[in-house]
């Protein structure tokens, strides 16, 4: 199976949580806005499910796939070549097969390609939220040190959050070009170390007992409502230039627990 373009873990993440009714909706919004204090969220739990694939990065530009790996030895012709670029491949087994001394990764069915094309990655075990606040809170997105105000120096505070912790915003100022969230007293972040999730109005065309999603692009988050209320919420990775996530209101026609990235 070829994955491109987007942030494999993540997505089947995201793709794996979304389980709503049959009349589920999709909003697609860009928001920036300050709301009441709330209080500071425990971390998120692991998911206790182990993926059915393991994943892997090709490594080096233009990459031969082969029937078989004996086929390489015999100098026959690959069956296909993996385009350079950021592209992914699922392994339906975690171990190489050892072909004359050369070890080997099955990708597809009579498919292969040489282990030292590829390198292994363990797929997130992050998943959101089903006890979502009412108004804004964060995911820390990339581990950092708070600051003790806006546009002030890391570790000033000697306060460590991790990736994936969840935080409450207080309140959000601008310091030069960047915006800075207070996350509690005498604790900043900067606007590009968290994903926010706010709770929206639900649009024109939904009804009060319908569900919906709204995804966040500029925060990259995602939540999901029956009517007025947030049921759900998590972190999202969407789609690059020419695969991106369109922005409207959209009735989703149907939804996969996992399936290819390239679509």
């Amino acid at each position: 199976m070829l994955l491109t373009k987007l942030w494999t873990p993540l997505f089947l993440a995201c793709l794996a949580s979304l389980a709503l009714g049959r009349e589920t909706l999709a909003y697609t919004t860009h928001f920036n806005s300050a709301d009441p204090p709330i209080i500071a969220l425990s971390p998120p739990p692991e998911s206790d499910s182990e993926p059915d694939l393991i994943y892997a990065k090709v490594l080096n530009g233009v990459v031969p796939v082969y029937a078989h790996p004996i086929d390489a030895t015999l100098g026959k012709e690959p069956v296909r070549w993996l385009e350079n670029g950021y592209v992914w491949v699922s392994l339906p087994e975690t171990s190489p097969i050892d072909i004359r001394g050369e070890l080997w990764y099955q990708i597809n069915d009579d498919e292969y390609v040489q282990a030292d094309n590829l390198q292994i990655f363990s797929p997130s075990t992050f998943h959101g939220t089903a006890s979502p606040r009412p108004n804004r809170f964060a995911w820390i997105v990339f581990d950092t040190w708070t600051s003790e105000k806006p546009g002030g120096g890391p570790g000033e505070t000697k306060q460590w959050v991790k990736r994936y912790d969840i935080v409450n915003i207080m309140t959000e100022r601008r310091y030069k070009d960047r915006v800075w969230y207070k996350i509690a007293n005498g604790h900043w972040v900067e606007q590009g170390k968290v994903g926010i999730v706010k709770a929206k109005a639900r649009p024109e065309g939904v009804g009060r007992t319908d569900k919906w999603i709204e995804v966040d692009l500029y925060e990259q988050t995602l939540a999901a409502y029956e009517g007025d209320r947030m049921v759900y919420a998590t972190l999202i990775s969407s789609g690059l230039p020419y695969w991106q996530t369109v922005e409207g209101l959209f009735r989703i026609w149907g939804k996969n627990k996992q399936g290819k990235m390239s679509g």
